[in-house]
């Protein structure tokens, strides 16, 4: 699933047919590795959604980047640079939304006892990671991080 496509991982119509040159797309083996993993856990993702439906619209957004993102690699040919790009671009959307997943089925459960507002003002941050917003408020009480206010 996670690695750094190299030259060979790219193919390019070698028939001198096409009227752009060196556009291609991702090796077919590459590309089915990935349309596996994102399958398996877009149907976890699915069926966490399914028992929580509260928590769905958080999930949905990450859940279509992802399909999106691998709906390009696979049929959007592309420069080589580009095609390196978009397997990153899928590769860390896999991981933002593998995290949260992890995080509301592991973590979350014990913690989460709130309202579904309580839920989204956990998760107006996501870039990557989770930052959590509850957290600072809680340093700020103990004067640990100063005020700004």
């Amino acid at each position: 699933m996670f690695w750094n496509p190299q030259r060979e991982d790219f193919i390019s119509p070698e028939s001198g047919m096409t009227i752009t040159r060196g556009l291609g797309k991702l090796r077919h083996r590459q590309c089915s590795r990935l349309a596996d993993a994102v399958k398996i856990l877009l149907e976890e993702c699915r069926n966490y959604t399914e028992t929580i439906p509260a928590v769905a619209r958080v999930f949905s957004m990450l859940e279509q980047s992802l399909k999106l993102g691998l709906e390009r690699l696979q049929s959007v040919p592309s420069t080589y640079q580009r095609m390196v790009l978009e397997v990153t671009i899928v590769q860390r959307t896999y991981l933002e939304l593998k995290g949260l997943l992890e995080y509301m089925t592991i973590y979350k459960n014990f913690v989460f006892l709130g309202s579904l507002d309580d839920l989204f003002d956990h998760f107006r941050v996501l870039a990557g990671c989770l930052i959590f917003e509850r957290r600072k408020r809680r340093l700020r009480k103990t004067s640990l991080v100063p005020s700004s206010e």
